[in-house]
C-alpha cells in the first residue's frame, strides 16, 4: 500500500486488486488555496500535475464540511483527471447526488450505506458513521474501510474514534484485523484545535504559555489513552502489521494576511502527536508503527513496515512547515476590530446544557 498526503485531510491511496493491479483513491480533495468563503487558507498551497500521476479510480467524499467537500477542488478535477473516476460520497449527502451530476458529468456516482459492503472491482469497500456517543459538529461523517482480503486501509477522516474506549476499539480492531489479516493501516486526521484556538485567544505572552503548556499536557493524556492497552481483546495496536499514520493542520488563515500569526498556531504539532504515540508503543512494547505525514509527503507500507518517505510525484508544494513553527516567544495578540466571544466573557457550561 502507499499513501500520499496532499495536506490537511487529502490523500491518494494506492492498494492492490485482488488481481494485482493497482487501485487508486483520492480522498476528501479540498485543493484550493482557500476554504469557506475564503475565510480560511490552506497550509500548503500545492499544483498537482495530474497528467503525470497514475491515474484515479474513486474518489471519496466523507463529509459535507468544505474542507472535505469543495466544489471549486472537484470542478477542477473534473477538468484535469483523465478518464471518469468514481466518486464515491455517504448516504447523507445522497441529496446531492443530481447536482454532482449536473456538473461533473460522466463520473459515475456511487452512495455507500451505513455498514453495507461494495464491490469496487477487486476492492471492497465499507463504511460507516462516526460512533461517537457524544454531539459533535463530526456526526455525519463517515469512515471509510478498503481492503483486498490481504491488506486493508480505514479512514477515519474527521471522526476521531474515542479509542479510549473499549468498546470501539473492540469493534474497530475486529473490522481491520479480519479486513486485513497481512497488514492494515490506520489513517487519521488530527488537527489538536484545542491548543490552537487557546494559543489565539491568549492576551499575552505568558498566559499563552500557559494555556499552551496546559493543553500539550491534555492532548498527551488523550493521545496515550487512545494507545495504551484497555482490556479490548482485539485490539489493532496489539496486531503485527498495523500501521498508524496521522495526517491533518491544513487550515490556516489565507496567506495573504496570516503573516506573523504563523508562528501562534498550532502549538501541538502533527510530529508531536506521533511522538506520545510512539513514546506509548514503546512503554506498552506494541508492534504497532506510528508517523506524521505531511502534505507532499508519500510513505509505502510492506507487511506493516514503513519506507522510507519521499515526495509525492507531480506535486509541487509551494509552503514548507518550517515557515510557521510555533514560536512561544511571540508576542503577537488578538485584538480584532470583530472577533469571537471569548471564554472568559460567556458561560460554556450553561450553554452546551442550553
Amino acid at each position: 500500500m502507499k499513501i500520499e498526503a496532499l495536506g490537511h485531510s487529502a490523500f491518494i491511496a494506492t492498494i492492490d486488486r485482488e488481481d494485482g493491479t493497482p487501485f487508486r483513491l483520492l480522498a476528501d480533495p479540498w485543493l484550493d488555496d482557500h476554504v469557506i468563503g475564503d475565510v480560511g487558507g490552506r497550509f500548503p498551497r500545492i499544483r498537482a500535475d495530474w497528467s503525470s500521476m497514475a491515474p484515479i479510480d474513486g474518489i471519496w467524499i466523507s463529509h459535507s464540511h468544505t474542507d472535505h467537500l469543495c466544489p471549486y477542488s472537484l470542478l477542477q478535477l473534473h477538468r484535469q483527471l483523465e478518464g471518469n473516476p468514481r466518486l464515491l460520497i455517504p448516504t447523507s449527502l445522497r441529496y446531492l447526488k443530481s447536482i454532482l451530476s449536473e456538473f461533473l458529468p460522466d463520473w459515475p456516482i456511487t452512495v455507500l450505506e451505513q455498514d453495507s459492503e461494495m464491490d469496487l472491482g477487486g476492492i471492497r469497500a465499507r463504511a460507516f458513521f462516526n460512533v461517537r456517543e457524544d454531539a459533535t459538529n463530526e456526526d455525519d461523517c463517515m469512515i471509510l474501510l478498503l481492503d483486498n482480503g490481504q491488506d486493508a486501509l480505514l479512514s477515519e477522516a474527521d471522526a476521531v474514534l474515542p479509542m479510549q474506549d473499549p468498546a470501539v476499539r473492540e469493534m474497530v480492531g475486529e473490522l481491520l484485523i479480519e479486513a486485513g489479516p497481512r497488514q492494515r493501516v490506520f489513517l487519521t486526521t488530527r488537527n489538536e484545535l484545542e491548543a490552537t484556538m487557546a494559543s489565539v485567544d491568549a492576551p499575552d505572552q505568558e498566559s499563552r504559555q500557559q494555556v499552551v503548556a496546559h493543553q500539550r499536557g491534555v492532548s498527551a493524556q488523550l493521545a496515550q489513552e487512545e494507545i495504551i492497552p484497555n482490556g479490548a481483546t482485539s485490539c489493532p495496536w496489539q496486531a503485527e502489521g498495523t500501521v498508524r499514520i496521522i495526517i491533518g493542520q491544513g487550515i490556516s488563515l489565507p496567506h495573504e494576511v496570516v503573516g506573523c500569526w504563523n508562528r501562534v498556531l498550532f502549538p501541538v504539532r502533527l510530529e508531536d502527536r506521533a511522538r506520545i504515540e510512539r513514546d506509548a508503543v514503546t512503554r506498552e512494547n506494541l508492534p504497532l508503527q506510528v508517523m506524521a505525514l505531511h502534505g507532499g509527503e508519500s510513505v509505502s507500507v510492506d507487511s506493516g513496515i514503513l519506507s522510507p518517505v519521499t515526495p509525492v510525484p507531480g506535486l509541487e508544494v509551494l509552503d514548507q512547515e518550517s515557515q510557521r513553527h510555533f514560536d512561544p516567544e511571540t508576542e503577537i495578540v488578538a485584538d480584532f476590530p470583530v472577533a469571537p466571544l471569548r471564554d472568559e466573557q460567556r458561560d460554556a457550561t450553561t450553554q452546551h446544557q442550553q
